[in-house]
């Protein structure tokens, strides 16, 4: 009689997990230390260094991925569009684990009312509800706050530009 084995699983098949593992990992502390890690404000324009190649093609390591037509960092605005886009990976990974239960549950594979995925299926919407809240309120905090910066430089600017003044006038009549 013939027998037949599994394939026995040891560290090489614990390697791609490994590796998924590390990538998220990394993903998540580019996430989490982008405004530390960033070299300049992603937004921020500087139109004399428009449309520099990246080091080693020809630009410096001052923009070590070049710039963009405004004269943006391209590594800066890379590093904080991972936010938004792990955000919206997660997004897409909820939403098909709940097709993926929702389709077990009306199987009707655990209980007669699909009682396990039911539960994990309304766990996952309740997920993803509250993930499609926050997106627009991520983006909108941006933005906000970037405005904020700004105003509070223009005001800063105006009252340097008061000072100046000031100073010219008292200068001259005393």
């Amino acid at each position: 009689m013939r027998t037949f084995a599994l394939p026995r699983q040891g560290a090489t098949a614990d390697l791609p997990l490994a590796l998924a593992a590390a990538w998220l990992a990394l993903m998540l502390l580019v996430v989490l230390a982008a405004q530390w890690l960033a070299p300049y404000d992603p937004a921020a324009m500087d139109l004399r260094a428009r449309l520099q190649p990246p080091a080693g093609m020809g630009g410096s390591w001052a923009h070590p991925l070049g710039t963009d037509t405004l004269g943006r960092d391209l590594l800066s605005r890379l590093l904080h569009a991972t936010r938004l886009s792990l955000a919206c990976a997660l997004l897409g990974t909820v939403t098909g684990m709940i097709e993926t239960f929702d389709s077990l549950q009306n199987m009707d594979l655990f209980s007669q009312t699909g009682g396990i995925a039911g539960g994990i299926s309304q766990a996952l919407i309740t997920t993803q509800f509250g993930l499609t809240i926050a997106i627009p309120g991520l983006l909108i905090n941006g933005m906000l706050n970037k405005r904020r910066d700004d105003i509070a430089l223009q005001l800063a600017q105006v009252i340097d530009a008061v000072e100046v003044k000031q100073l010219r006038v008292t200068g001259r009549a005393g």
